[in-house]
């Protein structure tokens, strides 16, 4: 039922005259500017540039020529500015400023089409039906030609729209204007249509595709083993294991029976006994089991 209401509001709003007149505007921008090169994109980008900063000044210029005159004027002959109506003359500098960005671009938008006919362009071509010819008959036409067809056909409004897209359109032209007949006839034949709002499964985009994970065109780089570098704490830890290391040493010198490691049971150190200036730190359980009875002994013998 819904779909057949779509339908109807759709065939309704394709016969109807706005419909109508916007395809017929449609198409003839899309001649011209499919008929544009890359060199003429960025010659209208500059044109529209040029017309928006026009209006820029002109109006901020309209503005100022209206609202201080009336301050400099009161300060010249009070030596105040007190006394000046603030709103009134706001209002007007904003009616000024409105006047003046037209004047000041239309200004600019005459002189650019002067420019283009001073290379011999004919404002009249399509005066007596010329553009009715057939392609062949006709001479291909000069940049200057084009840009001319396009500034007359768009004209200057909306300045810095138009500077955006013909500058977007130069810097990729994938991004042109599409093809209002392949569009009216997906429209037509119900193709290229998104689902409604609602209905789409994530609307927001707060969710990924399996697709969307993928990462096409970056190998992934394995490493060997013995080609990685290995890190601060791996490097602790071969230091800490290593035989000659300390930690090592206690390792090696704990026994089953719980004895505690003397100097001698490191196989590195020979003949330390012999040192007259060595001290041993710790002893082993049998030599100190050996020093307390020699300590019995010789209090016995004391005694």
């Amino acid at each position: 039922m819904n779909e057949d209401v779509t339908k109807e509001k759709q065939s309704n709003a394709l016969e109807s005259s706005w419909f109508r007149d916007a395809y017929v505007s449609a198409q003839k921008f899309y001649e011209k500017d499919s008929a544009l090169d890359s060199k003429d994109r960025l010659e209208l980008s500059n044109s529209y540039r040029s017309i928006a900063r026009a209006q820029l000044w002109g109006g901020w210029l309209g503005f100022t020529s209206v609202f201080l005159p009336p301050f400099f004027y009161r300060f010249y002959k009070t030596n105040t500015i007190r006394g000046v109506n603030v709103p009134r003359n706001f209002g007007l500098g904003i009616i000024a400023m409105i006047l003046a960005t037209k004047t000041a671009g239309d200004a600019m938008y005459s002189q650019i089409l002067n420019n283009l006919s001073s290379y011999g362009i004919n404002p009249t071509v399509d005066k007596y039906g010329d553009d009715q010819f057939d392609d062949s008959i006709q001479a291909p036409k000069s940049s200057q030609q084009r840009q001319y067809d396009m500034l007359t056909l768009v004209n200057n409004g909306g300045a810095n729209k138009w500077a955006a897209y013909f500058y977007m359109t130069y810097t990729n032209p994938d991004r042109r204007f599409p093809n209002p007949a392949t569009k009216l006839q997906q429209l037509t034949k119900g193709e290229g249509q998104r689902s409604s709002f609602l209905n789409q499964r994530d609307p927001m985009g707060l969710y990924t595709r399996l697709s969307d994970e993928k990462k096409e065109g970056v190998p992934k780089i394995q490493q060997s083993q013995g080609n990685e570098a290995p890190s601060s704490w791996d490097k602790v830890r071969q230091e800490s294991n290593s035989e000659g290391s300390s930690w090592n040493r206690v390792r090696q010198g704990l026994s089953g029976n719980g004895d505690i490691p003397g100097p001698g049971s490191d196989g590195k150190a020979q003949n330390m006994e012999d040192d007259p200036f060595y001290t041993p730190d710790h002893l082993s359980q049998s030599e100190f089991d050996a020093l307390v009875q020699d300590e019995r002994k010789g209090k016995d013998n004391y005694d």
